[in-house]
């Protein structure tokens, strides 16, 4: 099933458009198609790295366990496209009746495609993000006899099969966000593509991408799409994946403007130290927890529903980020909380959980 899976989706990714150009010259009628190749149902309304150093070591070996460690810059356009347009199946029905009425949002202005563990594919007003890629190889930290995991559904992926891109997203500088044998392939595919990092991840990146934009906490981005469209990246605090001393990774806002829509992602589901006043209208968040001997490694469930709540958020997507087919000493170690049926019922009604599949997008405000 899972090679089936893989196949499909690398047909619905990487063929249906014809032949691509470069994204700042994309025009805007290939945008409109793209649009319709996203959502069918509207196109047509009767169808549808290593451990870090020693001082990280334990910590980040913790991480491993789970398989989930899961100023204001301005940035230019990206340059050349990673690969042809295709065109993905039907989105889905997972929408859960909401208590909170939304706003007068157009169904379906973000479309999240989900890639399995941490990795994304955002389209958000027409702005197209790469999240966390894995796409190469398997993920073992450099540590395979103690971990080792590959993706169910869509390890058929490649860098060459990735739709065009406006930017790069990366969360955190641990592998299974910042994967370096994936970036190195996108980084010589499209050197001039636009990057937004946090601190951690500079010195890994700045050799690779000649267009890095490094955001600490509350700094922002702008990211342009070919057709003028734009969105702003705001970065927040996210997960302390070291010593206490350490600075937090970075989770991050992504907004835009006419409509107004805004999205949270942080792959941890850490959140202690964001603003009371935040306010955001769909949260991207780990759904069940996971951790080894008592330490967190992904909070979920009820912290999960605590994150929206706080947020202030109509929909919740909620993530699996840990299920992988995963070997290994510490593997075996590893206790989850309850499954995803669990966490609907406890997230319900209150908030709209939009559940995605892997390799397929998931539009927000849904469709249905």
């Amino acid at each position: 099933m899972a090679n089936a899976a893989t196949a499909l989706l690398h047909a619905r990714i990487t063929s249906g458009l014809g032949a691509s150009t470069a994204t700042s010259e994309r025009p805007r009628s290939d945008h409109h198609r793209l649009q319709a190749v996203l959502d069918p149902a509207a196109a047509h309304p009767r169808a549808s790295w290593g451990l870090e150093s020693p001082t990280l070591r334990m910590s980040s070996l913790l991480r491993v366990a789970g398989g989930v460690l899961g100023g204001t810059a301005k940035t230019s356009p990206p340059g050349a496209m990673l690969g042809d347009r295709q065109r993905p199946a039907a989105l889905p029905a997972h929408a859960v009746e909401s208590a909170a009425p939304a706003k007068a949002v157009p169904a379906g202005l973000a479309q999240l495609t989900w890639l399995e563990n941490n990795g994304w594919i955002w389209e958000v007003a027409g702005v197209r993000l790469l999240v966390d890629p894995w796409l190469l190889a398997e993920l073992d930290f450099n540590i395979p006899l103690f971990y080792s995991a590959k993706k169910r559904a869509t390890k058929d992926l490649t860098v060459a099969g990735l739709p065009p891109l406006d930017a790069v997203l990366i969360t955190q500088s641990l592998e299974d966000h910042c994967h370096m044998k994936t970036l190195r392939e996108v980084a010589r595919a499209r050197p001039t593509l636009l990057v937004i990092a946090p601190p951690s991840a500079q010195s890994k990146l700045e050799p690779l991408f000649k267009n890095l934009v490094v955001l600490a906490h509350d700094q922002t981005t702008s990211v342009s799409g070919a057709d003028g469209s734009s969105i702003t990246v705001r970065a927040t605090p996210g997960d302390r994946v070291g010593p206490p001393w350490q600075a937090r990774e970075n989770g991050y806002v992504v907004s835009t403007k006419g409509p107004d829509f805004s999205l949270y992602y942080e792959p941890h589901c850490k959140f202690d130290d964001i603003s009371k006043d935040e306010q955001v209208d769909c949260v991207i968040t780990p759904s069940v927890s996971q951790n080894i001997l008592g330490y967190s490694l992904v909070a979920g469930e009820e912290r999960a529903v605590e994150l929206a709540r706080q947020l202030k958020a109509t929909y919740i997507v909620p993530m699996l980020n840990g299920d992988l087919e995963a070997t290994g000493l510490l593997s075996a170690i590893v206790k989850t909380g309850s499954g995803p049926e669990a966490f609907q019922k406890i997230a319900s009604p209150e908030f709209t959980v939009l559940t995605p599949q892997p390799g397929q997008p998931l539009a927000v405000p849904p469709t249905q």
